[in-house]
């Protein structure tokens, strides 16, 4: 037992402990489900529902309900990370127990690590805990569990690029509002500045690479694929009237992913150097 304790690290114990002793967890898991089963109970209805005026039966319009749902997970998923971790450094300044933490004999990628681990177990809770409600829309055919499985594990990658971005601002900043606030905005401002530069600024067949450094380019390349959509980036591409390499629009997901870690790696790496000063 005495070696298990030195191997976790002492602040995602201490943490953990404190979130799963109270309340907060299964509220947001309760939250979290109720928006989603909401919205994909609506989806499915309203779809039958306009089937059965038509006459006609579509099934694909239920692969677009899964496809929204996974949107709406998304953007949770990037909101919460970055709120949960954006005041992991600052809120101990405001409490006074900084100087305490880092007096405790722990280096600086400790400290950055196992703050990271406490947020990442309250942002990978909720996410597993969607995986029924991503499930509703396929009763009615599309992917199956395995295709869910690969969703939910893609989302992992965009929650920690999210808890790095609030992790580095908590450590610069000494406000938790204002770390929260400035790390919600360089978050959207990754998942929109790119779309935005490529469609209106530079549509340029190079700066499609820019959609790399979206954080949710990796989801919705994948989720396209799985709902039989693949070919719709290249569409989204033409529609801005570029024609990026082949090599890109084929691998976009991978190479996506790819990007996301070396931009989480970096904000962590300069988390730890915060600390460390």
């Amino acid at each position: 037992m005495s070696r298990a304790k030195g191997i976790i690290n002492p602040i995602t114990a201490k943490e953990v402990k404190v979130t799963l002793r109270g309340h907060s967890l299964p509220v947001l898991v309760i939250v979290v489900n109720l928006i989603l089963f909401l919205a994909g109970l609506l989806g499915v209805y309203g779809r039958a529902s306009g089937m059965e005026l038509s006459g006609q039966a579509d099934y694909r319009q239920f692969l677009y309900v899964y496809a929204a749902l996974v949107g709406i997970l998304s953007v949770i998923v990037l909101i919460l990370g970055c709120s949960i971790a954006s005041g992991s450094i600052s809120g101990e300044r405001e409490t006074g127990t900084y100087d305490l933490l880092k007096s405790a004999g722990l280096s600086p990628l400790a400290i950055a690590g196992g703050k990271l681990f406490s947020a990442a177990h309250i942002s990978l809770s909720v996410i597993a805990s969607a995986f029924p409600a991503l499930l509703i829309p396929l009763v009615f055919g599309g992917p199956g569990l395995m295709e869910v499985f690969q969703i939910i594990g893609a989302l992992v990658p965009l929650a920690l690029f999210s808890i790095t971005v609030g992790l580095y601002f908590s450590s610069v900043l000494h406000s938790t509002v204002a770390a929260a606030a400035v790390s919600a905005g360089t978050v959207f401002a990754f998942a929109a500045v790119p779309v935005l530069l490529v469609m209106f600024v530079w549509p340029a067949a190079g700066n499609a690479y820019l959609m790399l450094a979206d954080p949710l380019t990796p989801v919705a390349s994948l989720v396209l694929k799985q709902i039989g959509e693949g070919s719709l980036v290249t569409e989204a591409f033409a529609r801005m009237g570029i024609a990026p390499a082949s090599f890109l629009s084929r691998s976009l997901t991978a190479l996506s992913f790819a990007v996301q870690a070396a931009i989480s790696l970096l904000f962590f790496i300069l988390s730890v150097g915060k600390i460390s000063e």
